[in-house]
């Protein structure tokens, strides 16, 4: 049974707010900034997990389709749709790509060879992956480092990543070798840390 009980969480205020901190994000690529505090008023009561559904309430609605990859997929999925009024399609259909479990390095590259990336007439209909990391952080410490340079960065930036696999960088770099084609990706944590790399941002270096 799906349990759509939120009491605390503002599906319009308080995701207006979110939205606002994703758009930085997304403006100053690598910029890590936290919603904690709103993601605590989701709870963990419903069958995907709270970083998700904040996710799906700020960008979907009924003009998207969206593929969300996770533990709980058949409820969650309809749960996801049940509130935004999107609708779950194939990857290869999808506006929006939820992965909230790990996947190794194969379906990576199968994920990342069918999701849509656009067209040179038509840029605009190109997916938005929205990854679940364990970790962000712009100091070291953490497991994947990268170095960032591009639009919305003054010379460099550094964000540090736990639970990514390096072979989403890898891909995201085939896919955008041909701007403007390509994906945007958005990093979020359990507790609310959020930064982006659009396609825009270029990844000098990398390391383990």
């Amino acid at each position: 049974m799906i349990n759509a009980n939120l009491p605390e969480f503002d599906e319009v205020r308080d995701t207006q707010i979110v939205f606002r901190q994703l758009l930085d994000c997304m403006a100053r690529p690598g910029k890590i900034n936290s919603v904690s505090p709103f993601l605590r008023k989701i709870g963990t009561q419903l069958p995907c997990s709270p970083r998700m559904f904040m996710i799906a309430s700020i960008l979907l609605d009924y003009e998207v389709g969206f593929h969300l990859i996770s533990a709980g997929k058949i409820d969650a999925f309809h749960f996801i749709e049940w509130r935004t009024r999107s609708r779950h399609v194939a990857i290869d259909q999808a506006d929006y790509l939820l992965v909230d479990a790990a996947v190794d390095a194969r379906a990576i590259d199968e994920i990342m060879d069918t999701v849509r990336t656009g067209t040179l007439q038509s840029p605009e209909r190109s997916a938005t992956l929205i990854l679940g990391v364990d970790g962000l952080s712009d100091r070291a410490g953490l497991p994947l480092a990268l170095t960032l340079k591009g639009p919305g960065i003054k010379e460099k930036r550094r964000l540090f990543i736990a639970g990514m696999d390096k072979e989403w960088l890898e891909k995201r770099k085939q896919v955008n070798k041909e701007y403007p084609t390509g994906c945007d990706f958005i990093l979020m944590t359990a507790t609310g840390e959020m930064a982006a790399l659009p396609r825009t941002t270029f990844i000098e270096s990398e390391g383990l």
